[in-house]
């Protein structure tokens, strides 16, 4: 990462060579081989070579992103997946976005296969189902105790939510093991399918997690992680702004860290590497949050990063967090909830 400056193709670097969200072997949640293979030292070498050419000559990956649809955070890492799989070595993308319809059911869309691949160095055919999550940590309390009874094997991924609580890391998880990664063993599919296979599905799943502020080390206690989840995910914090503040405090008046941003969305991927004129102070940056928090725009998080400046002005990533609103934890614990209560009625039990 160090060596690369192009956005687009630190965003990339990050989908290819990032911890995956999930553990290899699930710690038995998930079958083997979901997990994607570990590349050989050569893959990387080349995979190294072939990155650095592209932040050289960033034209054609900028030209294709701008050709398609790169404004959600999800589509956005499709487009770069996708570039890598057709211009990149290691692989030959044979399908992306195969949607599988069901002919007796008038053409209903059952599912969209995001890519299927030859992996040229085993000739193993497979199929990839992409995700880039964000999940914050609902800590216990007030009235969500029945949350963690053990009689749901999932219960704790529902402690998981996105940070809009649209998604959690349950749903997310029941949703790729009993649909998306079954798409392509489904008779409707067999059809369209550009290869007889067999073909190998493995959940392509990136992200980050973040816990809640405190005073541990790095200011980040440490939290009870689902054992499906990898020990090298990406980790963050989030807080109220009062929260935030008064750990900011604590550390030296915040001289810990040098300066700040607020990401947009589409910058979530990859930590960020921002110019001068991109960064703020810790007070510049509690007014921006109070200005885009009264500006008439829904009380949504925030995710903004601690920097430190490089020797050439340039500024990097060294924490990452979610400012969230006053209310966001009462109405977290409500949704969890809700989402714990469906799980049930689906019978995730033990």
């Amino acid at each position: 990462m160090p060596q690369l400056h192009e956005a687009p193709v630190r965003d990339l670097a990050w989908l290819l060579l990032s911890s995956d969200l999930l553990r290899a072997d699930g710690a038995n949640a998930f079958p083997a081989e979901l997990g994607n293979a570990t590349p050989s030292d050569a893959e990387l070498a080349m995979l190294e070579r072939w990155l650095l050419a592209q932040d050289r000559q960033p034209a054609s990956l900028k030209t294709f992103l701008a050709a398609g649809e790169s404004a959600r955070l999800g589509r956005y890492a499709e487009r770069l997946l996708q570039f890598y799989l057709r211009e990149g070595p290691g692989y030959e993308l044979m399908a992306a976005g195969l949607q599988v319809r069901d002919r007796r059911q008038g053409g209903q869309t059952l599912g969209e296969c995001d890519f299927l691949i030859r992996h040229l160095a085993s000739q193993r055919m497979l199929h990839w189902e992409l995700a880039v999550k964000l999940y914050l940590y609902v800590p216990p309390g007030g009235e969500d105790t029945s949350v963690d009874d053990p009689s749901i094997a999932s219960a704790e991924q529902y402690r998981w939510l996105g940070p809009n609580l649209a998604d959690s890391l349950g749903d997310k998880l029941q949703h790729l093991l009993l649909h998306q990664l079954r798409l392509t063993t489904m008779e409707a599919a067999q059809s369209i399918l550009p290869h007889a296979g067999p073909w190998q599905a493995q959940a392509y799943l990136k992200g980050w997690m973040f816990h809640p502020l405190g005073a541990g080390r790095d200011a980040v206690p440490s939290v009870p992680l689902p054992a499906v989840i990898s020990a090298g995910h990406g980790r963050g914090w989030w807080a109220t702004r009062a929260e935030w503040q008064q750990a900011t405090d604590a550390a030296a008046n915040g001289s810990a860290v040098a300066a700040w941003s607020v990401l947009p969305r589409v910058h979530w991927l990859a930590p960020a590497r921002l110019t001068a004129s991109e960064v703020m102070d810790r007070p510049a940056l509690g007014a921006r949050i109070a200005a885009l928090w009264q500006n008439g725009q829904p009380h949504e998080p925030l995710l903004v990063v601690g920097l430190a400046e490089n020797a050439d002005g340039t500024w990097d990533e060294t924490q990452r967090g979610f400012i969230v609103p006053d209310d966001w934890l009462a109405r977290a614990r409500r949704r969890m909830a809700e989402l714990w209560q469906r799980a049930a009625q689906r019978g995730e039990t033990s």
